[in-house]
């Protein structure tokens, strides 16, 4: 995970390659919103202030990214939190 950052695409890109495409599959607009929003994510200009024109996703997109994402990856989070510590 270190070797991406904050690079969401490369993120999403290595999601896929690990299967999350069999859970979501995201619309041409949607992954234009995510490349877009990764512009001042990557950087991390999202945590320090930074001076410039700066042109935003719609936030439509974003929430219709975020309510396929969430559901899909629940069960996995959940599952990976809830499984019994090893006993010594």
């Amino acid at each position: 995970m270190k070797l991406m950052g904050h690079d969401l695409e490369t993120a999403l890109v290595r999601a896929e390659g690990l299967g999350f495409s069999d859970l979501v599959t995201f619309s041409s607009e949607e992954r234009a919103a995510v490349k877009l929003l990764n512009k001042t994510y990557k950087p991390k200009e999202h945590e320090y202030i930074t001076t410039g024109y700066v042109v935003w996703p719609q936030t439509t997109l974003l929430f219709s990214v975020l309510k396929k994402v969430l559901p899909a990856i629940k069960p996995l989070c959940l599952e990976a939190t809830l499984q019994e510590e090893p006993k010594e």
